[in-house]
């Protein structure tokens, strides 16, 4: 029987007299009262279980999920990031050397300047939103 837990067996002492229909129902009363006790902590330990590996797991899509921004941060600093600073100090260096442009391309070669500045910008605060460098400096309690 799937209701079942167990059994319950109760034996009568010589010369005390055989339970009578009040005392069966208070038995029956007692059975059904100590099954309800026993199930109830059979579904609390399943529910702390549960509740242990839900929290596991989101701990782990919180980690998986941290490694990731920190991943994306890290290849968006070494990879676009350094190549628009690049880009950004050979326009400033050519800037240099043409000193004495005419008034309309210089203010196209400024324009371009203040464009790729602002790219560089750009770069910092996606990086800065993916992973906070103080996440990295000082660890999760001192960001938050």
């Amino acid at each position: 029987d799937e209701g079942s837990f167990g059994t319950l067996l109760l034996a009568n002492s010589v010369g005390i007299n055989a339970p009578d229909n009040e005392d069966i129902e208070s038995l029956q009363l007692l059975a059904t009262l100590l099954a309800a006790h026993l199930e109830n902590n059979r579904l609390l330990d399943a529910l702390v279980v549960r509740e242990q590996t839900m929290s596991e797991l989101v701990r782990q899509l919180f980690t998986a999920q941290e490694d990731e921004r920190k991943r994306m941060a890290y290849d968006l600093h070494d990879g676009l990031a350094q190549t628009l600073a690049g880009l950004h100090q050979r326009l400033q260096g050519f800037a240099g050397r043409c000193p004495a442009l005419p008034a309309p391309l210089d203010a196209y070669l400024q324009a371009i300047l203040k464009l790729a500045q602002h790219c560089v910008g750009e770069g910092r605060q996606l990086i800065s939103g993916l992973r906070p460098s103080v996440l990295d400096d000082f660890g999760l309690l001192q960001a938050v």
